[in-house]
């Protein structure tokens, strides 16, 4: 019989050799469906983010390092069969990550992060490009509080971001929400400091045009531990009500997906000295439905939607991908001994217009880092065992 692992070594040659080995012009409708492809030069490219086009194409974003070992934002534009278009790198004499990107009336919106060399001090930042990946501008939003970005959503004819901000002496990190225009004209939100350190990692906009944020808050009047808080903001970004998970030991947020009606948020905690991983499903007006842990060996990284009552999630384990399909209810309809292991490491997963799935993360350092991107279809051919 054969193992997981040539059982995947399998399905990429098959996959391989149905993109690479026809002569005909006409390009296999199966490559758009079921890909691996791998960006950067090998010294340390991250993937971060990606996004669809309506083209069917996609624009991946990472960090890439620089033989000076400086990094820089990596960018690229790919066809709907995995086809590069073009690649590009963007840097200055500092470093700079990206995290987010968008793509908006034929422009493209990379939102990151530029630590300055001097002074070691990070700051947001927002790097435009055209629809052939030439530079337009790099706006570097440099506040007398610095905070950077940890997710970014397009709200009317605005980005809506969220994040960190550090102030006060020692530096406390505060929750921290801003619009920006397209032509980088910042407007803060308004003050959401407590007591200790907070963040926002997610942020997503309801139907009535109010916004659902996630992030942690390491402690509150009764407790000292770190607990995941989801806040409603109003269309003018003012705290409306919030919730926080009960826990007695520390949550660590990973991320968060919202349907329309319920947020499910994956996070960790340590449990027996290992990363433990749960899911939170809690509805769009801020009740708990259920709190359940996953049975997965790792650490939960990301979630997705698959189809109306399904949840794909990716773990990392001794750097390799683990996946498991969840149900809305919370229980665990396929393990990840029914799914393929698969190498590297995964940032984020996002469903495609064909159902099928993305995966966008870093190869094992083993080959060199590189940007590693997975599409399959929606009967998952790459990912099943």
């Amino acid at each position: 019989m054969f193992s997981n692992t040539h059982k995947l070594q399998s399905a990429i040659l098959i996959a391989s050799l149905l993109i690479l080995g026809s002569c005909s012009p006409e390009v296999s409708d199966f490559q758009s469906k079921a890909f691996i492809k791998y960006f950067g030069n090998g010294r340390g490219t991250e993937g971060q983010n990606v996004i669809e086009l309506p083209d069917g194409g996609y624009i991946l974003v990472g960090t890439d390092q620089h033989l000076t070992k400086r990094k820089e934002i990596f960018a690229a534009h790919i066809n709907k069969f995995g086809n590069t278009i073009w690649q590009k790198t963007y840097g200055t004499n500092h470093d700079e990550t990206a995290l987010v990107v968008h793509s908006v009336n034929n422009e493209i919106f990379v939102f990151g992060t530029i630590t300055h060399s001097n002074t070691s001090v990070s700051n947001a930042c927002m790097l435009r490009l055209s629809t052939n990946g030439d530079s337009l501008n790099m706006h570097v939003f440099d506040t007398s509080s610095p905070f950077e970005f940890n997710d970014v959503i397009v709200s009317s004819n605005s980005f809506i971001a969220v994040g960190k901000e550090l102030s006060g002496s020692p530096a406390n990190e505060n929750y921290y929400i801003c619009s920006i225009t397209p032509e980088g004209v910042l407007s803060k939100g308004p003050n959401l400091t407590a007591e200790e350190d907070q963040k926002f990692y997610r942020i997503f906009e309801k139907t009535d045009g109010n916004y659902l944020v996630v992030g942690t808050n390491n402690k509150t009047l009764f407790s000292s531990v770190n607990r995941v808080v989801v806040v409603e903001l109003s269309q003018n970004q003012m705290p409306l009500i919030a919730y926080t998970l009960p826990s007695e030991t520390d949550q660590y947020f990973a991320d968060a997906v919202f349907d329309g009606t319920d947020l499910l948020v994956l996070y960790n905690i340590i449990s027996q000295g290992s990363y433990q991983a749960k899911v939170a499903s809690i509805s769009a007006s801020l009740e708990l439905n259920w709190d359940n842990t996953i049975n997965t060996v790792g650490t939960g990284k990301t979630i997705c939607s698959f189809d109306a009552t399904q949840f794909t999630l990716a773990f990392e384990n001794n750097s390799n991908i683990v996946l498991s399909m969840l149900s809305n209810q919370g229980e665990i309809l396929r393990n990840s001994s029914s799914f393929n292991t698969l190498p590297g490491s995964v940032n984020r997963i996002f469903k495609t217009t064909d159902n099928g799935l993305i995966f966008i993360g870093t190869t094992s350092i083993t080959y060199g880092k590189m940007i590693q991107l997975i599409k399959t279809d929606s009967e998952l051919f790459l990912l099943n065992n």
